[in-house]
């Protein structure tokens, strides 16, 4: 396969290391290469085209080169490859809000949505890895189209891995005016569904539908189902296509009472230290009707008993294993069920809030609200929260130990 047949002005385009001329030498060895020797050929690729989940001008150009070569690519080889443009439609999805990438997302978008013919052809592949990766680029786009939809259904309808019913249904819910029958689906479903993370999605879905008409029932599965997960290290994303944002935006969609109650159920039976802390944040908002902006933005670090700071590989080994797992994950999806928690090394994490600003904070009344003060007895009760130094019980004027909360 001669990739300079496809495009010959490589040399205008430009990945992460510079001008992109040395794309077309690797497309090659990639096209003529398997197993191990493939792999390695392909990390090399990611590194250039899709550096730590950033897209070039010569990234577009190479996921329609990963596209051709599906035609004649074994079985194998063509499930690392379904992998990578599974990463490139993750990619240009998470990197939609950046206006210097806008036109390379774009890009993406359209080779992605052209290739969909190509891709539906394998959702019954006897490869569950082929059909993972598939489910995810069937619907990677919102403009995927009613005909993508109704595959998607059909495939979830008879697929019998939970992780490949997972990524269609993951895409369903991108779809943004779905068909009349979408209640009654998200009903037959449930019946059907025995996996936790593929019930939390439904449930999900169903909340949407019933707003504040939505049974306890389905209240309590989003929750119970929402904190099981949360070893996955996802619950740390708060981006639009995060379990976490699905999970504060159901509980928004209830009103504001059962929004509290939600979170603090939670939280109350999470045991993971930045989970706890996220739904501690978002209750914290919610009760005291907190306006200030920048949330996401915190430091993290590391520190001893006596609050003396950790060497900085901590963090960067931390960082490092989780680049590493979800590159995995991308590749081999089984492993999702491994999850990820970031290991302290005996520290105790710091975790600063930076960019918060807007408005005063909310002054704390004499007197709490009934809904204020069950929210401060959950945060005070709830000890994984206190193994963290924080800056968050600060900024609304709380005592800084559980004991003076109390």
């Amino acid at each position: 396969m001669n990739i300079m047949e496809n495009l010959t002005s490589w040399d205008l385009l430009e990945h992460a290391y510079g001008t992109a001329s040395d794309i077309p030498p690797l497309l090659d060895r990639i096209a003529g290469a398997k197993g191990a020797k493939q792999r390695k050929a392909l990390e090399e690729l990611c590194a250039r085209v899709l550096h730590q989940g950033s897209v070039y001008s010569a990234s577009a150009p190479v996921a329609r080169a990963l596209i051709e070569m599906l035609d004649t690519a074994g079985g194998d080889e063509r499930a690392a490859l379904y992998g990578v443009l599974s990463a490139f439609a993750e990619a240009a999805r998470e990197s939609s809000c950046c206006e210097a990438s806008a036109a390379d997302v774009r890009a993406i978008r359209e080779e992605i949505l052209a290739g969909g013919s190509r891709f539906e052809q394998e959702l019954a592949a006897t490869d569950e890895t082929i059909r993972f990766h598939v489910a995810n680029l069937v619907i990677a786009f919102p403009e995927a189209g009613a005909r993508a939809e109704r595959l998607a259904r059909e495939g979830y309808a008879v697929e019998p891995e939970a992780e490949v019913r997972h990524a269609l249904l993951l895409g369903l819910l991108r779809v943004p005016e779905p068909a009349a029958d979408w209640p009654r689906f998200v009903a037959s479903a449930l019946v059907r569904e025995t996996a936790p993370e593929n019930r939390f999605l439904l449930r999900f879905a169903e909340i949407c539908a019933e707003r504040e008409r939505a049974s306890e029932e389905a209240v309590g599965e989003l929750v119970s189902t929402f904190v099981a997960g949360s070893g996955s290290f996802e619950y740390m994303s708060t981006t639009e296509d995060s379990d976490t944002a699905r999970f504060l935006s159901a509980a928004g969609l209830l009103g504001k009472s059962r929004e509290t109650e939600t979170i603090g159920r939670a939280l109350s039976i999470s045991t993971n230290q930045m989970l706890s802390l996220l739904l501690a944040e978002r209750l914290l908002r919610v009760v005291f009707d907190d306006q200030r902006t920048g949330w996401g933005q915190q430091s993290y670090r590391l520190m001893n008993a006596d609050g003396v700071q950790l060497p900085a590989r901590g963090m960067i080994w931390t960082l490092l294993r989780l680049l590493g797992t979800l590159l995995l994950w991308r590749l081999f999806p089984s492993m999702r069920k491994r999850g990820f928690e970031p290991g302290d090394r005996g520290g105790m994490r710091c975790i600063e809030y930076e960019g918060v600003a807007g408005p005063p904070p909310p002054e704390l009344p004499e007197k709490l609200a009934p809904a204020q003060k069950r929210a401060l007895e959950t945060i005070a009760a709830h000890e994984p929260l206190w193994r963290i130094r924080t800056n968050l019980w600060k900024l609304f004027g709380l005592p800084e130990s559980s004991g003076e909360l109390r």
